[in-house]
């Protein structure tokens, strides 16, 4: 956009000035320019599909717009009622026909017929002159020719000074660009095309360079020379200088699209701003407009039926509200054959959507049955696949169970191979425990027999009562009960610290024999687990046994399970039990 604004900067100037050698340059370089910028603008698609369905949207909001030029309209309606003063009365005067120029013809002919009659009465020569111009100019977008130039003929064009000279020129160029889109088609075209290019020409002498005027008549300079290039650069520029909804803008707009759409590589650019145009005419309720019908029309020979319809319509309903009848006409002759063309589609879509319907239906029948047929299937491996599974957890069952078994007969052997080695180790010990003993009682038995033979009875009295003999027997027991012990479960001490807190750990040397309450969880592991029992063999009491056991749980980490995990301490696996001498 900006290299488009130093385009027309440079054209303006170039055409203004004197045609010097180094202008015509200019003139040349402009033209290269243009010729290898226009592709630059192309390639536009997804920016007009995005202008036309914002366009749809736009249009559904029209009544929005409208009740918003409405009140407008009503406040400026209350304060010209509340008016006192002339200049106030003729300045809203001219505020509600700025309002009603390009919304509705009647109202504004009202006030413009008002404003007349306030100049007159204040002897107000060019403000009457201004605003017959104003009415000529109405007349004329009414299409109320012949009117419209016998007002403009009431007033001399060389009694005017430049302001209204302009305005009198600009308003002869508008109404001869009216009647020159009214007889297009007609011998009688050519002469208006002639008159609006003289009116145009003469306008733009006497129009300010930058002003909304100047650039929409040097546009209409640049059209009539098929300058396209020059006329898109120079509206593309003016138009920045307003926003969507101002009259001004979507003029601009609408005429830079016309523009556009002569070249053949512009198409899109042509749909986007005359859009765009659009879009403007209805957030500024300007119900005199041309974009919606042009856009129609070219969408149309698209073959963009759907969209043509719907901008034809809208093109009707402002022409038929603004009372312009010569727009009326040009809606009139495209909306029918575009109607026509738009309710074939439909029939068709119509047929389409019938076949599509008879189509899915049977489709849907065929699926109805089908899927019929798949839950019978379905619900009969739904059954098989019961059976199976009943058969597979009866199956799986079985392997537990044989698995159950098969562990239970492995722990069993296990018991019994230990239990074997224990009987073995244990017969095996005691019989020579038995040998010692007797060997060691024949011994006493001949020591007694050599003191009552010697007659030393005192000596053999007091033999008899100690205990001595008794104490060395019961240590050699406990010794060899613990040696034997720790042949059938080495790591029993070891297991038994690991079942204890870290800080309650017993221990003891190779050379050192069991501790009374380790000997009775001994005993515990062998399956003798009765305190009677117990007692007899360790020859203490039963409160000492069960102060011993109660002591030895509670220094347990786990105390309730204590006594199970001692029983489960293993012994030596396989092979066979030997008892050291």
């Amino acid at each position: 956009m900006e290299s488009l604004r130093e385009l027309n900067n440079c054209i303006n100037f170039a055409i203004t000035s004197r045609l010097t050698m180094k202008n015509v340059a200019l003139i040349i370089t402009l033209l290269f320019y243009i010729l290898f910028s226009l592709p630059v603008w192309g390639n536009r698609s997804e920016e007009v599909e995005t202008a036309l369905r914002e366009l749809q949207y736009t249009i559904g909001l029209s009544d929005d717009y409208d009740r918003g030029k409405t009140k407008e309209i009503d406040a400026l309606k209350s304060k010209l009622n509340h008016s006192r003063s002339y200049d106030t009365g003729y300045f809203l005067t001219s505020r509600l026909i700025e309002e009603y120029e390009a919304y509705l013809c009647d109202s504004a002919l009202y006030y413009v017929n008002k404003n007349i009659v306030n100049a007159r009465t204040r002897g107000d020569k060019p403000g009457e002159i201004r605003v017959l111009l104003t009415k000529c100019d109405i007349l004329g977008r009414a299409g109320l020719f012949m009117e419209a130039l016998d007002l403009l003929n009431t007033i001399d064009p060389e009694s005017l000074d430049g302001d209204l000279k302009q305005n009198y020129y600009s308003t002869a160029y508008s109404i001869a660009q009216f009647m020159y889109e009214n007889a297009t088609g007609t011998e009688y075209a050519v002469d208006y095309l002639r008159k609006t290019q003289l009116y145009c020409d003469s306008a733009v002498a006497y129009t300010t360079p930058g002003t909304f005027d100047y650039a929409r008549l040097r546009a209409a300079q640049h059209l009539g020379r098929h300058e396209y290039g020059a006329c898109i650069s120079l509206l593309d520029s003016a138009s920045q200088c307003y926003e969507s909804g101002e009259r001004e803008y979507s003029i601009l707009r609408s005429t830079q699209g016309y523009a556009a759409s002569k070249v053949d590589s512009l198409q899109d650019e042509a749909l986007l701003w005359i859009a765009e145009a659009a879009i403007s005419d209805i957030k500024g309720s300007i119900k005199e407009n041309t974009a919606s019908r042009a856009l129609a029309e070219r969408l149309y020979e698209q073959g963009r039926v759907k969209y043509a319809n719907a901008f034809a319509k809208k093109s009707m309903e402002d022409a038929s509200f603004f009372s312009a009848r010569m727009r009326s006409a040009q809606s009139a002759q495209m909306l029918p054959i575009i109607d026509r063309q738009y309710e074939r589609l439909q029939n068709e879509s119509q047929e389409r959507t019938r076949v599509a319907i008879v189509v899915l239906v049977g489709v849907a029948i065929g699926l109805a049955i089908c899927l019929f047929l798949i839950v019978r299937l379905t619900h009969r491996l739904r059954s098989a696949n019961d059976q199976l599974v009943e058969s597979s957890e009866e199956v799986k069952e079985l392997n537990r169970q044989q698995r159950y078994a098969a562990e239970e007969t492995h722990q069993l052997n296990i018991k019994l191979r230990e239990a074997n080695n224990i009987k073995e180790a244990y017969l095996m010990q005691f019989m020579e425990m038995s040998s010692r003993s007797i060997n060691s009682l024949e011994r006493f038995r001949k020591s007694m027999l050599l003191l009552q033979a010697t007659g030393k009875q005192e000596e053999l009295r007091k033999s008899l009562k100690s205990s001595s003999t008794v104490n060395e027997a019961l240590k050699e027991l406990y010794l060899t009960f613990d040696k034997a012990f720790l042949t059938i479960f080495p790591d029993f001490v070891e297991s038994f610290n690991a079942l204890l807190k870290e800080d309650e750990k017993v221990h003891i040397t190779p050379s050192e024999s069991f501790s009374t309450e380790l000997r009775i969880y001994a005993l515990i592991r062998m399956g003798i687990s009765d305190n009677h029992r117990i007692s007899d063999f360790l020859r203490c009491s039963l409160s000492t046994i069960y102060t011993y056991r109660s002591k030895m749980k509670a220094r347990a980490i786990n105390p309730d399970t204590f006594e199970d995990k001692v029983m489960a301490i293993a012994s030596i696996s396989g092979g066979e039990t030997t008892i050291p001498d």
